[in-house]
């Protein structure tokens, strides 16, 4: 990544005056966590060229990283008015309004994106987590299924479902999921406080106990 950001800041040195170089700068210094040199460059691009949806995007995931929020709604939904078809814009302004606790607007932004692409695996990931929280289990599920299927072996994903399965009482459903994904990923904490709320939710103390330990 460094010898890449490298690269791009090359080009932007030889050629100042072109925009995508310095939105793909900024995109790799995101990449490097370096989130304000990484806004610096995506303001660059948009000096040149105010109308770049990408660099909009870009911006508004600088901007968040550094804790700006409502900026980088501000900046994604800026970004989508300019090229209705960005599917990562889309992506990240739903994420965005998720975290800021406007649950209708992202599953606004969610169905959006899908509607693009009904095969964005982040997507179909993180509204499914979005779904189960707003009390939708069912529909997580459906989203959740097919995120898997595009990536049988994600580990996260199979967490996700399970803790979905969970919460419409499909015990035996979630307990294999989460068996399976702890098995995967041994060190995935997160694999094995699923698979103890299923077996508690089952019935199952002492596995439980074991799987929380």
């Amino acid at each position: 990544l460094e010898a890449a950001g490298c690269r791009y800041a090359q080009v932007c040195e030889l050629i100042p005056t072109d925009a995508e170089a310095w939105v793909s700068l900024g995109i790799m210094q995101r990449r490097l966590q370096e989130f304000a040199a990484s806004e610096k460059s995506c303001r660059k691009a948009l000096s040149l060229e105010v109308g770049h949806a990408r660099g909009r995007q870009a911006l508004g995931a600088a901007l968040q990283q550094q804790g700006y929020l409502n900026e980088a709604i501000a900046s994604y939904r800026e970004a989508v008015r300019l090229d209705p078809e960005l599917e990562e814009a889309w992506y990240f302004l739903a994420n965005a309004l998720r975290q800021a606790g406007q649950d209708a607007g992202a599953s606004d932004a969610y169905r959006r994106l899908l509607d693009l692409n009904p095969d964005h695996f982040e997507g179909l990931d993180n509204v499914g987590i979005h779904l189960r929280v707003l009390g939708d289990a069912d529909e997580a599920i459906r989203r959740l299924k097919h995120a898997l299927e595009l990536k049988p072996d994600s580990v996260e994903t199979m967490t996700n479902l399970g803790d979905a399965c969970v919460a419409r009482s499909r015990y035996e459903e979630a307990l294999e999921l989460l068996h399976r994904a702890t098995v995967l990923r041994p060190d995935f904490a997160n694999a094995f406080r699923a698979l103890g709320n299923a077996q508690h939710h089952a019935g199952r103390l002492r596995e439980a106990l074991s799987s929380y330990d």
